[in-house]
């Protein structure tokens, strides 16, 4: 009897050894990126990448006229959209916890504004309906980008990522401030257990993801000519020597 009790003891005494190594080894880790193409030597801002891992779960495309196509979500998308563009693009990534939770920044720029919002803890999932998730705890960051042109018409443009905790993801982690400089995927912040991102940028950009595909760290989401968007789908993502990096967590 002794003998099982110490037995039940050990098994349990490893399995949290494991679970621990898996939070701080696995789950934390902070990947090495590569930027081997597309924008990340162009001061341009003529690609728009991904801030997170995750599922692309929906694709949300707002103008003026949205409140006639949703009116249940309406207030909520002008809530975080108003100080990016009149339209453009809302793209929800959802994370697991096999993701790397780090985000990244999707272009070159300023910190113009963070907002961090109080709110409550639902699961993202069953309250996709309605956009009902967005009134979960969240941190939203707007970058106005750097580096000359975009098009003729407009020489800079705004991109906002919004990191959003979920039922169990409570922790949001912001490593930047306003007014701050941010280089091609510079680390933004982390989630912690898992949750959505999600990233804003105005409609003169064309999307070169669509919805239900996994994304990675750095990869396109949507870039300014059009005929890049095969040579993007085929290479598939332009960080393809990731390398897990060991390093202190900010």
């Amino acid at each position: 009897m002794v003998e099982l009790f110490l037995l039940a003891i050990l098994v349990i005494a490893v399995l949290l050894i494991l679970l621990v190594l898996f939070y701080f080894i696995w789950f934390l880790r902070k990947p090495k990126l590569n930027l081997t193409g597309n924008d990340s030597n162009n001061n341009g801002n003529n690609f728009v990448l991904s801030p997170a891992d995750g599922k692309i779960i929906e694709i949300i495309k707002y103008d003026k006229q949205t409140e006639k196509v949703n009116k249940g979500g309406f207030g909520k998308i002008i809530a975080v959209t108003k100080d990016v563009s009149d339209s453009g693009y809302i793209v929800c990534i959802a994370m697991n916890i096999f993701n790397v939770h780090y985000q990244i920044s999707p272009i070159n720029g300023v910190i113009k504004n963070i907002n961090y919002v109080k709110g409550k803890f639902r699961n993202i999932f069953v309250d996709l309906v309605g956009l009902r998730f967005i009134n979960n705890e969240r941190n939203e960051i707007l970058i106005e980008s750097t580096g000359g042109k975009r098009n003729k018409k407009q020489k800079k443009f705004n991109v906002k990522v919004v990191q959003i905790a979920g039922l169990v993801a409570r922790r949001i982690h912001c490593f930047v401030k306003p007014e701050q400089t941010l280089k091609l995927a510079q680390a933004l912040g982390v989630i912690k257990l898992g949750s959505m991102v999600l990233l804003i940028f105005p409609n003169d950009f064309n999307l070169a993801v669509k919805e239900g595909v996994k994304v990675k760290l750095g990869d396109t989401i949507a870039v300014v000519d059009k005929t890049k968007i095969n040579k993007v789908n085929n290479i598939k993502k332009i960080n393809k020597n990731r390398k897990t990096m060991k390093g202190k967590k900010k």
